[in-house]
């Protein structure tokens, strides 16, 4: 009786999930452009984790993908030879240490857009174009 029952609900379940599923034509995750994207700083779309990024650039004929790497750093007013690869003194503490600060308005400096902690200017490393 038992070996029945396994066999029916593992037949029951085989055919539920032979079911079609339709893929929706959903396009809310699609961009579009009415014009190529001129500036790099102002208009590509960039894609990176912050040590290595990507910047796309459409054009209809070509397609611009220029990509850079941390270690092509440039520098910045606060590099020298003393040079902590972006990780400031005191600027990593536990999430314990900050909880509360947004709600009470008590940002950290790192969280406040008006006191950069840090200014970096990347090379690009490379650039591709496809057609």
């Amino acid at each position: 009786m038992r070996l029945k029952l396994v066999i029916l609900l593992s037949i029951a379940f085989g055919l539920g999930s032979c079911t079609s599923h339709k893929e929706s034509d959903d396009n809310r995750l699609i961009l579009w452009f009415d014009r190529p994207a001129q500036s790099w700083m102002t208009e590509g779309l960039p894609v990176g984790n912050g040590y290595m990024g990507v910047m796309f650039m459409g054009d209809p004929a070509i397609e611009h993908i220029q990509f850079a790497e941390e270690s092509l750093w440039a520098g910045g007013p606060n590099s020298g030879t003393q040079y902590d690869f972006g990780i400031k003194k005191g600027g990593v503490r536990p999430p314990a240490k900050d909880k509360g600060v947004v709600a009470d308005g008590r940002y950290p400096r790192g969280l406040r857009p008006d006191r950069k902690m840090d200014d970096r200017h990347y090379t690009p490393t490379g650039e591709f174009g496809f057609r």
